[in-house]
């Protein structure tokens, strides 16, 4: 069946993304459907909010919702702190995800714990 563009179905959580001290820019997602797999791929870039650094690694989440509002899938992916240096490209991949209507796709971050 080949990709699908679902970038139009993008829901960025602002206050979470903003607490977290980043800014998140560039967000695209792309379904990849093949013999009755689907993968769901999220890309997009951070900023740091206060200049070039970031104080704690980061971690970016994307999670999948059914037209219902039910979750289907989730990752993350960790930016981290000491090797980040003014903005950084991340990538999200969800394999094996449910071959249903998706509702919406929500990009959020969080300070690491650590």
């Amino acid at each position: 069946m080949g990709k699908k563009d679902l970038t139009r179905l993008i829901v960025k959580s602002d206050a979470a993304i903003e607490n977290a001290g980043v800014r998140i820019s560039a967000l695209s997602v792309f379904a990849d459907i093949d013999d009755g797999d689907c993968t769901i791929s999220v890309h997009g870039e951070i900023e740091g909010l206060s200049g070039t650094s970031l104080s704690k690694d980061v971690e970016i989440s994307a999670a999948v919702y059914d037209a219902e509002g039910r979750m289907i899938a989730l990752e993350n992916t960790d930016i981290d702190a000491e090797t980040f240096f003014e903005s950084e490209p991340f990538a999200i991949t969800m394999f094996n995800v449910p071959l249903v209507t998706v509702g919406k796709v929500k990009v959020a971050a969080k300070k690491s714990k650590y």
